[in-house]
């Protein structure tokens, strides 16, 4: 336990309350640097703290979902709109997991003078990391989902820190946004950020990743990829697929028989906090979400459709600004 002023004050690694999101947020906050993330043996991020350079200040613990026993949630669903949108764009369409409309609203963010962040998958490490982008060539990487959780690599930090009048919009996971957005109510800088965060199924381990990645490469005796598709539409959008490329050598694999599905949607290896997860089960802390739009309705459907919830005036008002650029049906819409 941690002492500050008299009173002792749980650390942000204490596991006898919720269990951790691995939303990073608290490596970026800590005025010090005393706090690291790193992999634990599950496969999982998570802080873990230099006791000498911390002080105490209990920075971490005021945006971090463990400790919060007040979360709000959302009960109106006349404060909310919810459209089903399919990008007129075929060559967005295409290259996106499903109806394109992540890539429209980052496109329409930097024309009003945002920065955009969002994730990539690094080739290198095998891993997906946060960037930020300023332009169109650069969100390219942040194009399709990837099922495992991000690496901040101080990102957030310098979100953080930038304290001059430059907007963001933030693309993460509702555990992510929602830590953000308890940033920026306690720091007055709501005005700045536009966030947007996912239906979220939950992250699975990234050794199970590790292992799967491993696997692909041996069976095409290969040791780096040059680009992964996650949810690729090759076999349509329906059909769960991953597409490896390295060099000319592709390879293409199936929900079915593909281990890497078979453990994700068994749902035997997500992070623990996944499980009993109430920020995505809120829409209290975003702006926007997006997922894909299932259902009978779209059931022949092999292009992609997405759900777009709209939470808040901002997100209404950016929506408004591209709504020409889908085939859009309103299925939900606000008073």
């Amino acid at each position: 336990m941690l002492k500050h002023k008299g009173i002792f004050m749980n650390n942000i690694t204490d596991k006898t309350v919720k269990n951790c999101t691995s939303c990073q947020l608290c490596f970026a906050v800590c005025p010090t640097e005393a706090i690291r993330i790193e992999l634990d043996k599950d496969g999982f991020y998570v802080p873990v703290v230099d006791d000498n350079m911390c002080i105490s200040c209990g920075l971490c613990k005021e945006s971090c979902y463990k400790y919060d026993e007040k979360i709000i949630m959302t009960y109106d669903e006349q404060s909310i709109s919810i459209y089903a949108v399919q990008s007129i764009d075929k060559k967005i369409l295409n290259s996106s997991t499903s109806g394109g409309v992540a890539s429209h609203i980052a496109i329409e963010c930097l024309k009003q003078g945002y920065k955009v962040i969002g994730v990539a998958y690094d080739n290198d490490r095998d891993i997906a990391i946060n960037k930020i982008a300023t332009n169109e060539k650069e969100i390219e990487s942040f194009k399709g989902s990837k099922y495992m959780q991000s690496y901040t690599e101080k990102v957030f930090k310098v979100l953080l820190k930038d304290q001059t009048d430059q907007k963001y919009v933030v693309f993460g996971t509702s555990c992510q946004i929602y830590a953000i957005k308890k940033y920026a109510e306690r720091t007055n800088q709501n005005g700045r950020l536009l966030l947007i965060d996912i239906f979220c199924h939950g992250c699975p381990s990234l050794n199970l990743w590790t292992k799967y990645v491993k696997y692909i490469k041996q069976k095409m005796n290969v040791d780096k990829f040059d680009g992964v598709e996650f949810r690729s539409k090759i076999h349509g959008w329906h059909e769960f697929s991953h597409y490896f490329i390295s060099d000319n050598i592709k390879f293409k694999s199936k929900k079915i028989n593909d281990p890497f599905f078979t453990f994700f949607f068994d749902n035997n290896v997500l992070c623990k906090a996944c499980y009993d997860c109430k920020s995505r089960s809120t829409l209290e802390y975003t702006d926007i979400r997006l997922g894909d739009f299932w259902g009978a309705e779209y059931a022949l459907n092999t292009e992609g459709v997405s759900a777009v919830v709209l939470s808040s005036d901002r997100g209404k008002g950016l929506f408004d600004n591209i709504k020409n650029k889908f085939i859009l049906k309103s299925i939900l819409s606000k008073k």
